[in-house]
C-alpha cells in the first residue's frame, strides 16, 4: 500500500511537469506563429494572388471592349471603357471580387485595379497596395520582382566587361559579348559590388547597370543614366517576353530605352516595372496594338510607340517630361487617349496619326498636343 502511495505520488508529479510543459511549448509556437508574421504573409500572398487574378480578367475583358469599341459593334455594352467603378458594382463584371475586403482599398478605373485616392501611404502600406507598385490612384503596373543578396537559378552575373567607342566616342557594352568579363558569378553565388559595366543575364533579357546601350539595335547617344539599370532582349524575333525584373543587387530597372525598338513579330508588350523612368523608342516600329500600363516613375515617352501598330493608348502619367513624337505614325491608333501630363515637349506627338482621336485628362496643355496632328483627326473631349 505504501509503494502504491509512492508510485501514485510520482505518477501526479509527472502529469504537472508534463502539463507545465506543455503550456510552455504552446506559448512558444503561439508566440513564434505571431511574431513570425505568418498569419500576415498568408494574407499578404493570398491579396497579391487576387489583384493578380483580377487584374487578367480585366484585361481581357477591357481588350474585349476595346475590340467592340474600334469596330463599332456593341458600344451599349462596354461597362470598363472610360468608367470607374467602385464596390458592389465590381461584382457586376468581376464575380470574384471580394468586396468586404478589398472594396475600401480599391476601384477598376479604365479596366485597370486602382488605389482609392482617399486612401493614405500607411493604409497603403498596411494593404500591401505599395509592394503591388502602386500609389495613390495610380494603376497597378508591374508586380516587383527583385533579385538581391543570392544570385537564383538561371542567373548569370558578368563582372569587368570593358565598353567600346560608340558614336562620337560613347562608351557602349555590346549585348550578348561577355568575353572581357574579368569574374562571372553563377547561381549560389552573393550578387558582387555595383559597377558600371555589369551585366546581369536573366530570362528573355540582358541589363546593364550604368550602361549607354539598351537595344540590341539601338544605341544611345545621349546621357548616361546613373545608378541604375537598363534592359535589353536577347532574342529579337519572339512574339512575347516575359517579366522584367525589378531591382537587381539593390539597384532599379530605370530605362527600357529601345528595349522593344524595331521587333516586327512583338504582339503582347511585358508589363512595365513601377522603377522604370525611361521609356524613350521603347515600343518604336512593333507590331503592338495593346500598350501596357505606363507606371507613374516614367518621366521620358518621346517616340515611344512611333510607327508602331498600337490602337489602344495607355494613360499618360503626370510625371513624363518628353512626349515627342509618342504617336508619331501611327496609323490604326483610335479612341480616347488621357493625357494628364502638362509638358511643354510634345512636338509631332500625333503627327501622321489618321483616325479619331479624342484627348482627355488633367493636362493643360491637351489642345496644344492635339495640334500637332497633321490631318486634324485629333480633338480634346469637350466638358
Amino acid at each position: 500500500m505504501k509503494n502504491l502511495s509512492k508510485r501514485a505520488g510520482i505518477s501526479l508529479v509527472a502529469l504537472i511537469v508534463t502539463i507545465i510543459v506543455l503550456i510552455i511549448l504552446t506559448a512558444a509556437v503561439i508566440v513564434t506563429f505571431m511574431e513570425g508574421g505568418i498569419i500576415d504573409r498568408a494574407k499578404e500572398s493570398v491579396f497579391k494572388s487576387d489583384i493578380r487574378t483580377y487584374q487578367e480578367i480585366l484585361a481581357v475583358k477591357r481588350a474585349e471592349e476595346q475590340i467592340k469599341l474600334a469596330t463599332g459593334n456593341g458600344e451599349e455594352e462596354l461597362k470598363l471603357i472610360d468608367k470607374t467603378i467602385t464596390g458592389e458594382e465590381i461584382k457586376d463584371i468581376l464575380p470574384e471580387f471580394k468586396v468586404e475586403e478589398y472594396g475600401e482599398l480599391i476601384e477598376v478605373a479604365n479596366g485597370e485595379i486602382v488605389a482609392k485616392k482617399e486612401l493614405d501611404e500607411e493604409v497603403m502600406q498596411e494593404k500591401w497596395l505599395i509592394e503591388l507598385g502602386i500609389g495613390l490612384g495610380s494603376k497597378i503596373g508591374n508586380i516587383g520582382i527583385v533579385h538581391n543578396d543570392i544570385i537564383p537559378e538561371g542567373g548569370t552575373y558578368y563582372k569587368g566587361i570593358k565598353s567600346v567607342d560608340g558614336p562620337e566616342g560613347t562608351p557602349v557594352y555590346m549585348v550578348g559579348d561577355y568575353s572581357t568579363a574579368e569574374e562571372v558569378f553563377s547561381e549560389g553565388d552573393n550578387f558582387p559590388n555595383l559597377e558600371t559595366g555589369d551585366v546581369y543575364v536573366y530570362g528573355d533579357y540582358e541589363y546593364r547597370y550604368n550602361s549607354e546601350l539598351t537595344s540590341m539595335y539601338y544605341i544611345w547617344n545621349g546621357d548616361i543614366f546613373k545608378n541604375g539599370w537598363g534592359v535589353a532582349v536577347r532574342e529579337q524575333n519572339k512574339s512575347e517576353y516575359g517579366d522584367i525584373l525589378t531591382t537587381i543587387n539593390g539597384s532599379n530597372i530605370i530605362s527600357m530605352r529601345a528595349t522593344f525598338c524595331g521587333f516586327g513579330n512583338l504582339e503582347n508588350a511585358p508589363s512595365i516595372p513601377n522603377t522604370v523612368a525611361i521609356l524613350g523608342e521603347t515600343f518604336l516600329s512593333t507590331s503592338i496594338t495593346q500598350a501596357p500600363i505606363i507606371p507613374g516613375s516614367v518621366t521620358d515617352m518621346g517616340f515611344t510607340f512611333s510607327s508602331s501598330s498600337i490602337v489602344n493608348a495607355p494613360t499618360i502619367p503626370s510625371n513624363v517630361i518628353y512626349l515627342d513624337h509618342i504617336f508619331e505614325g501611327c496609323a490604326s491608333l483610335t479612341g480616347t487617349i488621357e493625357i494628364n501630363s502638362n509638358t511643354s515637349n510634345y512636338s509631332g506627338a500625333f503627327i501622321d496619326t489618321v483616325q479619331p482621336i479624342t484627348l482627355t485628362g488633367s493636362s493643360t496643355k491637351l489642345a496644344e498636343i492635339a495640334a500637332t496632328a497633321n490631318n486634324g483627326n485629333v480633338t480634346v473631349a469637350t466638358k
